[in-house]
């Protein structure tokens, strides 16, 4: 009997191309065949709950890690969630203010940004793209909110040291680049997230293989023993941090990737 695998799937630029609304279909028939053939598929993503399609919760996965592994979903039920404190939800917008960081937050129920504090074209473009998704919500109230992650965009005055180094003691910083950050719960990761699936399922570290395509998939790329990264990866240096390179993803990559580590023949 062969050994059961794993696979670990990141969502932008891996399983959905940039500017399209449904995972790639041939990705999705690879997906479903190495399921039939026994092996596990998961969903490990940056994005929280709120920021999943309908279709991505109905795709054929057998659970779902989110927002960076602080929020776990198997069987339609969650069954892990890292809850940010209140106080420090509100410590965090009024650094980012002091700091002056475009911030969009990010939560399991939804995802908020103050309007007034929406200063850049590349923060208004992702705010209008979420909004025609109606996924996202203007304005909060400091008093009563919470999120469970956060990303920034850097404006030409921005103190982006002092704001990492200020919000370090609750939150990991990733370099997205070009001025793009993303902010995780300190010691959370999608390694994290792989972590609590294996012991989870009583599956050996050699089970586990993730593909993904940008800097915040480096955890779990490193992570794992099988480590893939995706032809059109951004940026490129992740080729140096996998075992393998898969074909792009318009060119059938995660199909070509499930073939050469035996998922599907």
């Amino acid at each position: 009997m062969k050994e059961q695998k794993v696979m670990f799937f990141d969502i932008d630029g891996t399983l959905l191309p940039a500017e399209k609304n449904e995972f790639t279909p041939s990705a999705m028939r690879a997906i479903k065949k190495a399921r039939e053939n026994g092996h596990q598929m998961f969903i490990n993503t940056g994005r929280t709950q709120a920021n999943l399609d309908a279709y991505m919760l109905h795709a054929g996965f057998d659970g779902y890690i989110c927002a960076c592994g602080t929020y776990i979903i198997l069987n339609d039920q969650l069954v892990f969630y890292k809850h940010t404190a209140d106080e420090v939800c509100a410590k965090i917008v009024e650094l980012a203010n002091i700091c002056r960081m475009d911030i969009v937050f990010e939560s399991w129920h939804g995802i908020y940004y103050d309007p007034a504090g929406i200063l850049l074209p590349e923060t208004r473009h992702l705010v209008r793209q979420l909004e025609k998704l109606d996924m996202i919500t203007a304005g909060f109230d400091i008093n009563h909110f919470n999120f469970d992650k956060f990303i920034t965009f850097e404006r030409p005055d921005s103190d982006l040291k002092g704001f990492v180094r200020k919000i370090s003691d609750w939150f990991d910083y990733i370099d997205r680049g070009h001025g793009f950050g993303e902010y995780v719960p300190r010691g959370y990761s999608k390694a994290t997230g792989i972590r609590f699936i294996l012991d989870r399922f009583h599956l050996p570290l050699r089970a586990a293989h993730a593909v993904g395509d940008s800097t915040n998939d480096l955890p779990m790329l490193r992570y794992v023993p099988h480590s893939i990264a995706m032809g059109n990866s951004d940026p490129r240096s992740l080729f140096e941090e996998v075992e393998f390179v898969t074909k792009s993803i318009d060119e059938d990559g995660i199909a070509h990737a499930l073939k050469h580590y035996g998922f599907i023949e």
